[in-house]
């Protein structure tokens, strides 16, 4: 009795577990008989068991849904990759569009006679520039293994950049139109007959003189390449921002914007 009193719990589920072994078998002898001593152990079955069935029944609940929270965790951290992956996706088709319509632009700025349709173009990145505040001289990540040569012609989506100074296995060092090292001839957009020479100033611009000293020029006219030395004809060089006339030389001078920015140039093209 003393290890009875001291073992409650187990005394009292061995006193359920016999209680329903007696019923049991009880209710294997009396199968099928419909006497009021088998309904009464009946009810007191179902009384003994309703308690345990619910608690089987909460038991099993919390174990579904400790196992549908995990669930629930496992569904969520697959949503979370997916998204995840679903941002890099939408990232990559955004960079994509980005270098599309650089593309587009380059092939706008290249809608000149002096490529023609056999010629080669690659694109690259600007990776380096060298010691100054405008883009004189930068290094881009393309090279001899794209059959880059020195003095290939480089472009932007906005016009003539300039020309490769010299390239090895995956670089080349391009030097801008604005380096005073870049002398070349132009025509007038507006009235082709109108030559002139401009070399870079080295401070973001150009600077030049019409060859013929009475040239109808005025501020605003556009520049384009002809086809004398190295560049091709047509390659929009930039805009006269200023008209002076040297009465010593008596030349007309004139000072040009680039179409260029040489400030931030990012993506270029080379003309193989």
């Amino acid at each position: 009795m003393k290890w009875m009193r001291n073992h409650k719990k187990i005394t009292f589920l061995f006193g359920v577990v016999l209680i329903l072994l007696i019923i049991i078998g009880f209710s294997y002898d009396n199968e099928g008989k419909n006497s009021k001593g088998a309904n009464l152990i009946q009810k007191a079955a179902a009384t003994v068991q309703e308690p345990l069935g619910k608690a089987g029944n909460a038991i099993s609940s919390s174990l579904r849904g400790i196992f549908r929270c995990g669930a629930v965790v496992e569904e969520n951290e697959n949503l979370k990759q997916e998204n995840g992956e679903l941002r890099k996706e939408n990232i990559a088709l955004k960079l994509t569009k980005t270098e599309l319509e650089e593309l587009k632009e380059m092939s706008a700025a290249l809608n000149y006679s002096g490529v023609k349709p056999k010629t080669g173009l690659v694109t690259g990145d600007v990776i380096a520039m060298e010691g100054s505040n405008w883009f004189n001289i930068f290094t881009i990540n393309l090279g001899t293994e794209k059959g880059i040569q020195t003095d290939h012609i480089v472009v932007n989506g906005s016009g003539l950049v300039g020309r490769v100074l010299d390239s090895g296995e995956g670089w080349s060092r391009v030097v801008g139109i604005i380096d005073e090292s870049n002398k070349f001839s132009f025509k007038v957009l507006r009235d082709q007959k109108l030559l002139g020479i401009v070399q870079g100033d080295g401070a973001n611009g150009l600077t030049g003189f019409m060859l013929d000293g009475k040239a109808s020029v005025i501020e605003g006219d556009l520049l384009v390449t002809t086809n004398i030395g190295i560049y091709p004809e047509g390659i929009e060089i930039g805009e006269i921002s200023e008209i002076t006339y040297d009465n010593d030389a008596q030349l007309k001078r004139i000072k040009v914007t680039p179409k260029v920015n040489f400030k931030s140039i990012q993506k270029v093209a080379v003309i193989l």
